[in-house]
């Protein structure tokens, strides 16, 4: 359990250094883990965005689902953060979290890229089922005009 402020508090000390030994925020900030060739994991927080500076946004979001729900990120270049803590709607704070990492730097982080990618996916399926079922009808049509003529 925690407020904003103090959830505020905990992001500053993290950005200065503090409570943890300057290895292990910087730990928290190199890329550990990849999904689909892009690194998301560093030790225990989520590299978000690449912002520009050899650098990666960072913290991490969570949630009870389906009414508490947090996010938290830090670009330890400029010093800016966000913390967003919600009830009710299942993933209010994470969609501000994913919608600041654009907004603050240009580029989207891994979640937009995810839903990105998960809602083109049905369409292209559905596409493709009905690309491969009208080359079917079209093939067993040709097919069967063919067999049936007869020779004079």
């Amino acid at each position: 359990m925690s407020t904003v402020a103090d959830l505020t508090r905990f992001a500053v000390a993290l950005a200065n250094g503090k409570p943890l030994a300057a290895a292990g925020v910087q730990a928290m900030r190199e890329p550990l883990a990849e999904l689909y060739g892009a690194p998301i994991w560093g030790a225990g927080a989520m590299l978000y965005a690449d912002n520009g500076n050899d650098h990666f946004v960072y913290g991490h979001d969570g949630a009870n689902v389906p009414s508490i729900n947090a996010s938290v990120r830090l670009d330890p270049s400029s010093g800016d953060g966000i913390v967003v803590l919600s009830t009710g709607p299942a993933v209010f704070a994470l969609e501000v979290g994913y919608e600041w990492d654009p907004w603050r730097h240009g580029k989207p982080d891994f979640l937009q890229t995810g839903r990105a990618l998960g809602s083109a996916l049905l369409p292209l399926v559905v596409g493709l089922v009905l690309l491969l079922a009208s080359a079917f009808a079209r093939g067993l049509s040709s097919h069967g005009r063919g067999s049936h003529r007869r020779e004079p």
